[in-house]
């Protein structure tokens, strides 16, 4: 059972990062067409310098409640230090 649960935060935690990273691709590019096609050069400039930053801290915030949802389960399982090795490991890809 405690496994079964480690893996389930696990679970959550590999979702939730795969669709950030998603969101994350998604957002900027999609901040790029936006701005090209409205013919706005001086804000396709800006956000050339800051857009990914924008983006990696909204998508940051979005990710975090399923971060904490899956230390919750892998709490229960009794292994939130394995956890938070996997969350290390996987952010320092």
């Amino acid at each position: 059972m405690q496994n079964t649960l480690f893996n389930t935060g696990l679970a959550i935690y590999g979702v939730a990062h795969l669709l950030a990273g998603l969101l994350a691709a998604l957002a900027y590019v999609g901040g790029w067409i936006f701005l090209i096609v409205n013919g706005a050069i001086f804000w396709v400039a800006i956000w050339a310098i800051f857009g990914t930053i924008v983006v990696y801290l909204a998508v940051s915030v979005l990710r975090l409640p399923f971060v904490l949802i899956g230390w919750g389960f892998a709490a229960l399982g009794g292994r939130t230090q394995d956890y938070w090795s996997f969350v290390q490991q996987t952010n320092d890809r």
